[in-house]
């Protein structure tokens, strides 16, 4: 849960930014995963608006404009209330499972018992101060949303989609929902960095500042078995990464597997 954040919901997490030494008696792989990519907020939404040219600017406003003309307003939330969170929860699920219907993804988001919890873990850090959720709605619906994890002066925006409907999809709502959340967080004044963690999406580009690299951390004991378990486990998460993140005909058969399950 979480991928690399560590908290009470991830409290030994197998991907790390910042890799310990092992502990005594202990040995350790680090393998490469992926890559967090990291925005650093200036002070001010104005000086915001400077990292981007102005046509970009233009373009969001044009669609946002556009989408309005067609099916009224979009608006933008970014809430901490228990109550609201608990509603928009199902709602995010959903779109979240509409968008990843025909992808491979290890999240388990597309079942309510997968999605539980960590519904229950955010609306729990919520009441501390320490979650978030951005909404952006338009035609009585939610066209994206971000779940936040916040730990000043660091926001991880943990998972981030926008709807999969061919009639919002020429608005672009993922890259406005960015750009609005963005500009919140400066607003709230006590984030400095956005994280957008694992992945090198279009609109994570957009907006880099820096990026660091991400690894999965194995570890087992200093024995004869824990050195052949660890190489066996090392083995094992190379090829599935491979699968996972190099391989576009490995990734063809895996989904055409998971069809095939799925319609048992």
């Amino acid at each position: 849960m979480f991928d690399y954040l560590e908290n009470e919901y991830n409290p030994s997490p197998r991907l790390a930014t910042l890799v310990r030494a092992p502990d005594p008696g202990r040995l350790q792989r680090r393998l490469s995963y992926s890559t967090s990519v990291v925005v650093d907020l200036p002070g001010t939404v104005a000086a915001l608006r400077e990292r981007q040219s102005k046509h970009f600017w233009s373009e969001l406003a044009r669609r946002e404009r556009r989408f309005a003309e067609a099916h009224g307003p979009m608006t933008f939330t970014l809430t901490s209330d228990p109550d609201v969170l608990r509603r928009r929860l199902r709602d995010v699920r959903a779109l979240y499972a509409s968008r990843w219907a025909e992808e491979y993804t290890s999240l388990p988001w597309k079942t309510e018992r997968g999605f539980a919890p960590y519904a229950d873990a955010l609306v729990d850090l919520a009441r501390q101060g320490r979650g978030a959720l951005a909404l952006l709605d338009g035609d009585d619906r939610l066209l994206s949303f971000g779940y936040c994890l916040l730990e000043p002066p660091w926001c991880y925006l943990y998972q981030h989609a926008a709807s999969p409907d061919p009639r919002y999809r020429p608005y672009g709502p993922g890259k406005v929902l960015i750009a609005r959340l963005l500009a919140a967080l400066i607003e709230r004044g006590d984030v400095r960095h956005v994280d957008l963690m694992l992945g090198d999406a279009e609109y994570k580009r957009e907006w880099e500042s820096w990026r660091r690299p991400v690894e999965l951390v194995l570890e087992a004991p200093d024995t004869r078995v824990g050195r052949v378990g660890l190489a066996c486990r090392t083995a094992y998460h190379r090829t599935r990464h491979r699968v996972q993140f190099e391989s576009p005909r490995a990734r063809a058969l895996l989904k055409r597997g998971l069809r095939l399950v799925a319609q048992r």
